[in-house]
């Protein structure tokens, strides 16, 4: 049997007598040394030969420096993606002493294939002489301060061999089997060098929405002498730090400690133990990677509905954690304007109480204009960012008079608006504005190229709300040029009707404009002037080409030069033609390095 959809990472340090029993065993699992990767952080370049010659021939060893479990087989990973076409199905994780029984592999993969929701899945771990003492059937946070434990620890049994796998909060990292794309997206924090990453990483795993399972009817057998009390306490804490959730009490940390430094004074009357207890409880726990905690406020839930799932996507994709408060506008969801502004206080308090001396609060739209500075500033506090979309608004809207800008001026130092568009960012500096302007990038998801109609007349669509600064006389030139050649449609409330487009004045529904949008062979933005276009957006992430105006926020999209943007002059019809004849490459490469850039940059924004 080969085991044609699995890779299997084997770590290695200094256990020169165990490594090549572990290998030969996953081997004879079905592994071959083309699937089998040994990682070696041993730094003992004496020993490379040696331990060469004790692994069957053609193992591929990767020799690297001890930066601990995680580092290493991020290390791994790393090394695979530069030597595979792409990474298999399924990654098995494995430490250097352990044994799987006859067919545990193959058990893990079923299980895996039978829950698709599945992240990760584990054995029943034994230990001892005999293999009749139970480790671990899979992890949880028990006890008065939900600190993590192993299911079954110590118990003197056979392994539970029936039953069908269940859910487990996280895995013992011995011997673990991940679905390989996601153990490449969340990595392992390396910060952690030796013991609990797998419950850090496992946890980011069930909080994205992914399962862990202990599979019944397995049993692979390790040696471990347990945690050493530095790494006890220092990473207890660096866990607690990274998910306080998951404890039940801010004293969790030390009084499992003081738990701990007992048990080794009474016991063991083990002085060092306790010397290093202490030591890690005072350790610096700096993570790299402790995830910012970011809360996103809609104010506009109908409207901004796609906005907020994009902005999501991107800030999580950068390894923040995100919670969402929406409140519905009046013609989403009911009631009164006042109602409106009432909800939208609401939800600041709410986000007020959920939230941290590090935790990010961005609001995605003024509810009152510059007004909203003063209410987020002294209901949410200094960090927190207010979106300004439109800093000159096309329609009438409150709270963008010099009145309401110089109020919300007092408060300018300690507040920081956002915007899309290097344009948008002069226009709030130019309205007097004296606080911090951040510019980043519009969200946008990964781009799923749509198809267009095979043999039907393309579509050539515009979407969004009427207003005054749309260019109809670039709508008339384009009827005018492409008479008979496409199928025009206006979508959106407020349209007057513009001779040779079908007008449908109304508002579209998401779901309607996904449609509308997937039909299209061109998007046209026919602006005279505008800050951003979430319309351009939508049709980037269908890899549908947008036509519009030279000079404006679709220069950094497409680059100024590009022909589907109209410079002063040209025609409209033109960079349609274009748009229908070769825009989709465009617009794909134009999305997928968008979204690149986007969610670099809003990493790297809220991390200041």
């Amino acid at each position: 049997m080969v085991l044609s959809n699995a890779e299997a990472i084997v770590v290695h340090y200094r256990s020169y007598e165990t490594v090549a029993e572990t290998v030969s065993t996953l081997l004879a699992e079905g592994f071959t040394t083309d699937t089998l990767t040994v990682v070696d952080t041993s730094e003992e370049p004496a020993r490379r030969e040696e331990l060469a010659e004790a692994l069957p021939g053609g193992t591929s060893i990767l020799f690297t420096s001890n930066g601990g479990y995680g580092a290493a087989i991020n290390h791994a990973l790393d090394h695979l993606k530069r030597v595979r076409p792409e990474l298999p199905a399924y990654t098995l994780v494995a430490t250097h002493e352990v044994l799987p029984t006859s067919g545990d592999i193959q058990r893990l993969i079923d299980a895996l294939e039978s829950e698709p929701s599945a992240a990760a899945a584990g054995p029943t771990l034994v230990t001892g002489d005999d293999g009749a003492q139970i480790w671990s059937e899979g992890g949880t946070f028990s006890g008065r301060f939900s600190l993590p434990a192993h299911e079954s620890f110590g118990e003197l049994r056979a392994p539970t061999m029936d039953g069908p796998p269940q859910s487990r909060e996280w895995l013992d990292g011995a011997f673990v089997l991940y679905r390989s794309a996601l153990l490449d997206e969340l990595r392992f924090d390396e910060s952690f060098f030796l013991y609990m990453e797998e419950t850090d990483l496992h946890l980011r795993l069930t909080r994205a929405g992914h399962q862990l399972l202990w599979v019944p009817g397995t049993s692979v057998w390790q040696s471990s002498g347990g945690v050493p009390p530095f790494y006890f306490a220092r990473n207890l804490r660096l866990l607690f730090q990274k998910h306080p959730e998951r404890f039940t009490s801010k004293i969790a940390v030390p009084a499992a400690v003081a738990r701990r430094a007992l048990s080794l004074a009474l016991k063991k009357r083990d002085v060092n133990g306790i010397v290093q207890l202490g030591r890690g409880l005072g350790a610096r726990v700096a993570s790299s990677e402790v995830e910012p905690h970011v809360i996103v406020l809609n104010p506009l839930g109908g409207t901004l509905l796609h906005y907020e799932e994009s902005l999501t996507s991107v800030l999580r994709a950068g390894g923040a954690r995100v919670e969402r408060l929406r409140v519905f506008e009046p013609s989403a969801g009911g009631g009164s304007k006042l109602d409106w502004v009432r909800n939208y206080i609401r939800a600041l308090v709410s986000a007020r109480r959920r939230s941290s001396a590090a935790t990010s609060v961005v609001v995605l739209w003024p509810v009152l204009g510059y007004l909203d500075v003063i209410l987020i500033r002294a209901i949410v506090g200094t960090r927190s960012r207010l979106i300004m979309h439109d800093p000159e608004p096309l329609v009438h809207a409150v709270g963008y008079d010099r009145i309401s800008r110089g109020l919300a001026g007092l408060f300018a130092r300690s507040s920081t608006l956002v915007s899309h568009s290097a344009a948008a960012s002069s226009a709030i500096e130019a309205s007097g504005w004296q606080g911090s302007v951040e510019t980043l990038p519009h969200p946008i998801f990964d781009p799923t190229p749509t198809a267009p109609r095979p043999g039907a007349m393309p579509i050539v669509s515009v979407l969004g709300q009427y207003k005054k600064d749309r260019d109809l006389a670039a709508l008339e030139e384009i009827a005018e040029g492409m008479a008979g050649e496409v199928e025009l449609n206006v979508h959106g409330r407020g349209w007057p009707d513009v001779p040779g487009w079908r007008v449908d004045a109304r508002f579209i529904s998401e779901q309607e404009m996904d449609e509308v949008i997937a039909e299209s062979a061109a998007v046209v933005i026919p602006y005279k002037r505008f800050f951003q276009s979430g319309v351009a957006f939508r049709a980037l992430e269908s890899a549908v080409p947008v036509v519009g105006v030279s000079g404006s926020s679709l220069d950094d999209l497409f680059g100024g030069d590009s022909d589907l943007l109209v410079s002063p002059g040209q025609k409209w019809s033109d960079a349609v033609q274009v748009a229908i004849r070769s825009g989709r490459s465009q617009a794909e490469a134009a999305a997928r390095s968008w979204r690149a850039r986007c969610v670099e940059a809003w990493r790297k924004g809220l991390a200041s």
